[in-house]
C-alpha cells in the first residue's frame, strides 16, 4: 500500500515538475480564485432569506415588537429608521401569529408575493400563493366595511389539470365575520353574491 502512495506522488512530482515557473503560478492562481468563489457562493447560499414581517406606527410599538420577537427566540433585523422589522421566511408565519395575538398587524400579503420564487418554484406552488393572496386581499377588503370587525376567507379553487372533471367546476369561497353591528339580510346576501375574477 505504502508503494502505491509513493508511486503516485511520484507521478505528481513528474507532473508538478513538467511545468514552467510561469506556468505553475498560473494554475496556483486559478486553483486559488475557483476556491475563493466556491467559499464566497457557499456563505452566499447559506445566507437566511429574510423577509418584511411589520412596519411599526411608532417606538412604542416598536420596542413591544421587539419583546415579542425576543420572548419566542425569533431572531429579527431592525432598519435604520427603527420602526421596520424582517425576520427568516421560515420564521415569518410563527412571527405573524404572535404578533396578531397582541393586536399588532404584520404586514400584508401582497401580488409581488406570489412571483417571488426561485427557479425551482413550480406552478402549482404559484396557484398556492395566488389563492393566499386573494384570500388575505378579500379577508381585508371584507374588513373595511363599517359593520364587520375582522374576515377570514378560505378559497376551493379547483385545480386545472386539464381533466374533463376539472372543466367547468365553480371556486367556492368560505367567509367567517366578526361583527361589531348587526348586519342586514340585504348586506349578507349582496356581499355573499359578490363576483370576482379568481
Amino acid at each position: 500500500m505504502p508503494e502505491n502512495v509513493q508511486n503516485i506522488l511520484n507521478k505528481i512530482n513528474e507532473w508538478w515538475k513538467k511545468f514552467s515557473v510561469k506556468q505553475k503560478t498560473l494554475l496556483v492562481s486559478i486553483t486559488a480564485v475557483i476556491v475563493l468563489a466556491l467559499v464566497i457562493l457557499a456563505v452566499v447560499m447559506n445566507q437566511p432569506n429574510m423577509v418584511q414581517l411589520v412596519t411599526c406606527e411608532n417606538a412604542k410599538q416598536a420596542s413591544q415588537v421587539k419583546e415579542l420577537l425576543a420572548g419566542e427566540n425569533i431572531k429579527s433585523q431592525i432598519s435604520a429608521d427603527g420602526l421596520t422589522f424582517t425576520v427568516n421566511a421560515r420564521d415569518k408565519a410563527n412571527a405573524s401569529i404572535l404578533l396578531g395575538s397582541n393586536n399588532i398587524p404584520a404586514d400584508g400579503y401582497g401580488i409581488e408575493n406570489v412571483f417571488d420564487g426561485s427557479f425551482s418554484t413550480t406552478e402549482s406552488d404559484k396557484s398556492k400563493k395566488y389563492q393566499v393572496y386573494l384570500e388575505t386581499k378579500f379577508e381585508e377588503d371584507l374588513a373595511t366595511i363599517s359593520n364587520i370587525e375582522t374576515a377570514s376567507v378560505r378559497l376551493s379553487i379547483p385545480e386545472e389539470d386539464g381533466t374533463i372533471i376539472s372543466m367547468g367546476q365553480e371556486t367556492h369561497a368560505s367567509v367567517i365575520l366578526t361583527l361589531n353591528a348587526e348586519m342586514s339580510e340585504e348586506q349578507a346576501a349582496g356581499i355573499a353574491d359578490r363576483k370576482s375574477v379568481v
